[in-house]
């Protein structure tokens, strides 16, 4: 969550920081444990 508040790196790019190979399965574990989309957040 602090890579979406604190920068401007595209989605893709956060889901690699934090260790996914698929934003899409990024997305849908961020959705699961904060109950919003990382779009909502930060930069997509």
């Amino acid at each position: 969550m602090n890579l979406l508040y604190t920068t401007q790196l595209p989605l893709k790019t956060v889901a690699a920081r934090v260790g996914y190979r698929s934003p899409g399965s990024f997305s849908k574990r961020f959705a699961a444990r904060y109950g919003l989309e990382p779009t909502a957040i930060g930069n997509s």
